[in-house]
């Protein structure tokens, strides 16, 4: 039991060493997250980092070319950033302090977080997977007064709306995890059949509406 509580104790710990912070400059020759140059300190992130977008940068068009990386959380502060490239795996978290962000990409639900968007702000997303977890469902909850547009939706997952902002559901994917409206306005402009919705608060519209859904 010692020697399994000290196991863990050194993994804990190793984890919250490596976790880094990488602040976007944008000062490389092109808009590549590998190109270390782009990033404050000249050294390119690498899974688990925590990644820091600011409202000044030199380049805001950005190309995330690390295919494989799992990152810890996206922090924006502002400015129009438009993010391409590869999958984006998060684990804790997405925040957006100010500005229009486009994630012209996929975005993974690595782990139960929440996507939190400032007043004013405006966040889309090209495709967001919500991953099924185990043993329970990981769950995405939408954050904030700001706005959120997701192109597509897919995965088993379930999603959550807090705070007084939107967000719209523009296609569903196969998606048929479980949704429940808490504050703010869902807007549907798909038919998600194979998932239920739960409304505590908040108003529900668009297209589609109640009626995009499966069932209560």
């Amino acid at each position: 039991m010692k020697t399994i509580l000290l196991s863990f104790i050194f993994v804990f710990s190793a984890v919250n060493t490596f976790s880094a912070v990488r602040t976007w400059d944008g000062g490389g020759a092109n808009g590549n997250w590998s190109t270390a140059a782009n990033w404050v300190g000249d050294v390119a992130p690498v899974a688990g980092d925590n990644l820091v977008f600011p409202a000044t940068a030199a380049q805001f068009s950005t190309i995330n070319n690390l295919s494989t990386f799992t990152f810890s959380s996206l922090t924006i502060e502002g400015g129009n950033y438009t993010i391409g490239g590869n999958t984006l795996n998060l684990t804790n978290g997405l925040t957006v302090n100010g500005g229009t962000q486009a994630l012209n990409t996929l975005v993974v639900i690595a782990n139960s977080q929440t996507f939190r968007a400032a007043q004013n702000s405006t966040v889309t997303i090209g495709i967001l997977f919500i991953a099924s977890g185990f043993p329970n469902p990981f769950t995405l909850t939408l954050d904030g007064e700001g706005i959120f547009g997701i192109g597509i939706i897919t995965g088993t997952g379930s999603l959550t709306k807090n705070g007084l902002g939107a967000a719209l559901i523009a296609a569903a994917g196969s998606y048929n995890g479980a949704v429940t409206l808490n504050n703010g306005i869902l807007v549907v402009d798909a038919t998600i059949p194979n998932s239920t919705v739960t409304i505590n608060g908040g108003s529900i519209g668009g297209e589609f509406g109640f009626s995009g859904f499966g069932g209560t």
